[in-house]
């Protein structure tokens, strides 16, 4: 299958060996009712319907193009976004858009984000939600998971 953007959907295609080769590098996905986010490594994050037409390009409101995790938080309907050469991690939740970055990660905001783990606690209200950042090990930090609290 591939995406034709004159239609704006996925359709049936045979590709031959050198169109085989990938333009790019998808990093996350993440799923709610009746759609997905496509985190790209290099084309940022774009929203798909459920027979896989593209919604929205919602790189506009990221920190960085370069997408290196997503991860779904059912609770609220959020979707969490690791940047993947540095800047930290935007939260998109309806129109609106938050970035943690210095102020909540200090230096580690520096490394990239190579995973996103939403950890809700059964019958509790989203503000007890954990969001685990795996950052990427750096030349001055080792591999390191940080633990988000809070609403």
């Amino acid at each position: 299958m591939r995406f034709d953007s004159a239609q704006h959907r996925f359709v049936e295609y045979d590709p031959t060996r050198a169109e085989q080769q990938p333009a790019d590098l998808v990093f996350g996905i993440a799923a709610l009712p009746n759609t997905a986010f496509v985190g790209s490594g290099y084309l940022g994050l774009k929203q798909l319907a459920a027979d896989g037409t593209v919604v929205a390009d919602l790189t506009s409101r990221l920190a960085s193009r370069f997408v290196g995790a997503v991860a779904a938080d059912p609770s609220d309907q959020s979707i969490w976004v690791g940047n993947r050469f540095g800047g930290a991690a935007d939260r998109l939740q309806g129109a609106a858009t938050t970035h943690y970055s210095l102020d909540v990660f200090g230096p580690l905001a520096n490394s990239g984000i190579e995973d996103i783990q939403i950890a809700l606690k059964p019958g509790q209200p989203a503000t007890s939600r954990q969001v685990l950042f795996g950052f990427r090990e750096s030349q001055t930090t080792a591999g390191f998971v940080a633990v988000y609290s809070g609403n």
